[in-house]
Protein backbone atom coordinates (compact mmCIF):
# COMPACT_ATOMS: atom_id res chain seq x y z
CA UNK A 1 0.00 0.00 0.00
CA UNK A 2 1.34 3.33 -0.52
CA UNK A 3 1.92 5.76 1.78
CA UNK A 4 -0.15 8.96 1.16
CA UNK A 5 0.49 12.08 2.37
CA UNK A 6 -1.61 14.84 3.58
CA UNK A 7 -2.43 17.65 1.99
CA UNK A 8 -1.01 19.49 4.66
CA UNK A 9 2.56 17.67 3.85
CA UNK A 10 1.56 18.45 0.06
CA UNK A 11 0.96 22.31 0.90
CA UNK A 12 3.87 22.43 2.90
CA UNK A 13 6.43 20.93 -0.01
CA UNK A 14 4.78 23.72 -2.11
CA UNK A 15 4.90 26.48 -0.32
CA UNK A 16 8.73 25.77 0.35
CA UNK A 17 9.30 25.23 -3.27
CA UNK A 18 7.43 28.44 -4.06
CA UNK A 19 9.64 30.24 -1.31
CA UNK A 20 12.87 28.77 -2.92
CA UNK A 21 11.58 30.19 -6.39
CA UNK A 22 10.48 33.15 -4.89
CA UNK A 23 14.27 33.73 -3.53
CA UNK A 24 16.14 32.30 -6.10
CA UNK A 25 14.44 34.50 -8.46
CA UNK A 26 15.05 37.95 -6.26
CA UNK A 27 15.25 41.43 -7.93
CA UNK A 28 14.42 39.81 -11.55
CA UNK A 29 10.79 40.63 -12.57
CA UNK A 30 11.15 38.84 -15.82
CA UNK A 31 11.85 35.88 -14.20
CA UNK A 32 8.98 35.57 -11.82
CA UNK A 33 6.43 36.62 -14.49
CA UNK A 34 8.12 33.50 -16.45
CA UNK A 35 7.86 31.42 -13.42
CA UNK A 36 4.11 32.21 -12.72
CA UNK A 37 3.04 32.04 -16.31
CA UNK A 38 4.60 28.30 -16.09
CA UNK A 39 2.83 27.54 -12.82
CA UNK A 40 -0.71 29.12 -13.51
CA UNK A 41 -1.40 26.66 -15.95
CA UNK A 42 0.32 23.85 -14.35
CA UNK A 43 -1.72 23.97 -11.16
CA UNK A 44 -4.84 24.59 -13.46
CA UNK A 45 -4.07 20.98 -15.38
CA UNK A 46 -3.50 19.21 -11.97
CA UNK A 47 -7.04 20.95 -10.99
CA UNK A 48 -8.51 19.71 -14.22
CA UNK A 49 -7.16 16.05 -13.66
CA UNK A 50 -8.40 15.69 -10.08
CA UNK A 51 -10.65 12.70 -8.99
CA UNK A 52 -12.43 12.23 -6.02
CA UNK A 53 -11.23 10.37 -2.99
CA UNK A 54 -13.50 6.78 -2.16
CA UNK A 55 -12.59 7.71 1.62
CA UNK A 56 -12.06 10.94 3.36
CA UNK A 57 -8.30 10.51 4.91
CA UNK A 58 -7.53 11.13 8.47
CA UNK A 59 -7.19 14.68 10.20
CA UNK A 60 -9.00 16.75 7.00
CA UNK A 61 -11.64 18.56 9.04
CA UNK A 62 -15.35 19.39 6.90
CA UNK A 63 -14.59 22.02 5.47
CA UNK A 64 -11.73 20.73 3.30
CA UNK A 65 -12.18 18.99 -0.05
CA UNK A 66 -9.48 16.60 -0.40
CA UNK A 67 -9.16 15.25 -4.03
CA UNK A 68 -6.38 12.77 -5.24
CA UNK A 69 -4.04 14.15 -8.30
CA UNK A 70 -2.25 12.43 -10.59
CA UNK A 71 1.99 13.27 -10.14
CA UNK A 72 4.52 12.37 -11.67
CA UNK A 73 7.95 12.11 -9.31
CA UNK A 74 10.96 10.58 -10.95
CA UNK A 75 9.34 9.30 -13.97
CA UNK A 76 6.62 7.16 -12.19
CA UNK A 77 3.27 8.26 -11.97
CA UNK A 78 1.99 8.50 -7.97
CA UNK A 79 -1.54 10.06 -6.79
CA UNK A 80 -1.26 12.41 -3.87
CA UNK A 81 -4.07 14.07 -1.91
CA UNK A 82 -4.43 18.22 -2.70
CA UNK A 83 -6.29 20.26 -0.63
CA UNK A 84 -8.58 22.37 -3.68
CA UNK A 85 -9.81 24.82 -2.02
CA UNK A 86 -6.67 25.80 -0.02
CA UNK A 87 -4.93 25.47 -3.44
CA UNK A 88 -7.38 27.71 -5.21
CA UNK A 89 -7.46 30.53 -2.56
CA UNK A 90 -3.72 30.47 -2.72
CA UNK A 91 -3.79 31.26 -6.46
CA UNK A 92 -6.28 34.10 -6.69
CA UNK A 93 -4.02 35.35 -3.90
CA UNK A 94 -0.83 34.93 -5.74
CA UNK A 95 -2.70 36.41 -8.81
CA UNK A 96 -3.74 39.49 -6.45
CA UNK A 97 -0.13 39.95 -5.50
CA UNK A 98 0.96 40.60 -8.67
CA UNK A 99 -1.88 42.71 -10.10
CA UNK A 100 -1.01 44.29 -7.21
CA UNK A 101 2.60 45.21 -7.76
CA UNK A 102 1.69 46.41 -11.18
CA UNK A 103 -0.78 48.81 -10.06
CA UNK A 104 0.73 52.43 -10.47
CA UNK A 105 2.96 51.22 -13.54
CA UNK A 106 2.61 52.89 -16.71
CA UNK A 107 3.51 50.87 -20.12
CA UNK A 108 6.52 52.32 -21.76
CA UNK A 109 7.38 51.76 -25.17
CA UNK A 110 9.49 53.48 -27.53
CA UNK A 111 10.66 53.09 -30.76
CA UNK A 112 14.60 52.32 -31.59
CA UNK A 113 16.19 53.40 -34.95
CA UNK A 114 19.55 53.21 -36.50
CA UNK A 115 20.59 57.28 -37.03
CA UNK A 116 22.45 56.44 -40.19
CA UNK A 117 19.15 54.90 -42.70
CA UNK A 118 16.51 55.83 -39.60
CA UNK A 119 15.87 51.81 -40.17
CA UNK A 120 14.85 50.20 -37.12
CA UNK A 121 16.58 48.03 -34.44
CA UNK A 122 14.98 44.74 -34.77
CA UNK A 123 15.96 42.06 -31.49
CA UNK A 124 18.03 44.58 -29.75
CA UNK A 125 18.82 43.62 -25.77
CA UNK A 126 17.40 46.24 -23.84
CA UNK A 127 18.33 46.55 -20.16
CA UNK A 128 16.54 49.58 -17.69
CA UNK A 129 18.06 50.27 -14.43
CA UNK A 130 16.48 52.29 -11.83
CA UNK A 131 18.27 55.16 -10.07
CA UNK A 132 20.50 53.06 -7.78
CA UNK A 133 21.70 51.25 -10.51
CA UNK A 134 20.21 47.99 -10.36
CA UNK A 135 18.51 46.32 -13.08
CA UNK A 136 14.65 46.60 -12.63
CA UNK A 137 13.61 44.93 -15.88
CA UNK A 138 15.48 43.16 -19.19
CA UNK A 139 13.36 42.98 -22.63
CA UNK A 140 14.09 42.67 -26.09
CA UNK A 141 12.91 44.95 -29.31
CA UNK A 142 10.43 43.44 -30.96
CA UNK A 143 9.77 43.19 -35.19
CA UNK A 144 8.72 46.52 -35.26
CA UNK A 145 12.01 47.80 -33.32
CA UNK A 146 9.84 48.62 -30.14
CA UNK A 147 10.61 47.78 -26.99
CA UNK A 148 8.13 47.89 -24.15
CA UNK A 149 8.05 47.45 -20.49
CA UNK A 150 5.83 48.41 -16.86
CA UNK A 151 7.97 51.19 -15.11
CA UNK A 152 6.76 53.35 -12.29
CA UNK A 153 6.83 56.74 -12.56
CA UNK A 154 10.31 58.25 -12.07
CA UNK A 155 13.75 57.99 -14.03
CA UNK A 156 15.35 55.43 -15.30
CA UNK A 157 18.65 54.68 -17.67
CA UNK A 158 17.90 52.56 -20.77
CA UNK A 159 20.92 50.08 -22.17
CA UNK A 160 20.82 49.37 -25.67
CA UNK A 161 22.87 46.18 -27.08
CA UNK A 162 23.08 44.17 -29.66
CA UNK A 163 26.20 41.87 -31.43
CA UNK A 164 25.48 42.27 -35.51
CA UNK A 165 25.65 45.53 -35.83
CA UNK A 166 27.28 46.33 -33.08
CA UNK A 167 25.74 48.14 -30.77
CA UNK A 168 26.08 49.29 -27.23
CA UNK A 169 24.18 52.72 -25.86
CA UNK A 170 23.06 54.07 -22.68
CA UNK A 171 20.92 56.76 -22.55
CA UNK A 172 18.34 57.95 -19.55
CA UNK A 173 14.63 58.58 -19.83
CA UNK A 174 12.09 59.74 -17.35
CA UNK A 175 8.06 58.09 -17.02
CA UNK A 176 6.04 59.99 -16.14
CA UNK A 177 1.81 59.24 -14.77
CA UNK A 178 -0.38 59.59 -17.76
CA UNK A 179 -3.87 59.55 -17.79
CA UNK A 180 -4.28 56.21 -19.24
CA UNK A 181 -1.26 54.77 -17.90
CA UNK A 182 0.64 54.12 -20.80
CA UNK A 183 3.63 56.16 -22.26
CA UNK A 184 5.04 56.29 -26.00
CA UNK A 185 8.75 58.25 -25.86
CA UNK A 186 10.26 59.54 -28.44
CA UNK A 187 12.15 56.96 -31.03
CA UNK A 188 15.90 56.73 -29.87
CA UNK A 189 18.38 57.22 -32.67
CA UNK A 190 21.69 54.84 -32.03
CA UNK A 191 24.81 54.82 -34.48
Amino acid sequence: MENKRTATDILLELEKTVKYIEGASKNNEMLLKQIWNVLIPMLDNISKSLVKLNSAPQNVGPQVTVVESPVVKKGKLSVEAVDVPLVQKQEKAKKKAVLETQVGKIGVNQLVQYSSDSKRVLYAEIKIYDVSDRCINTTKTNTAGRWEANLFPGNYRVEVKKTNPKIDMKYDIEVLETSDNKLELKPIFVQ
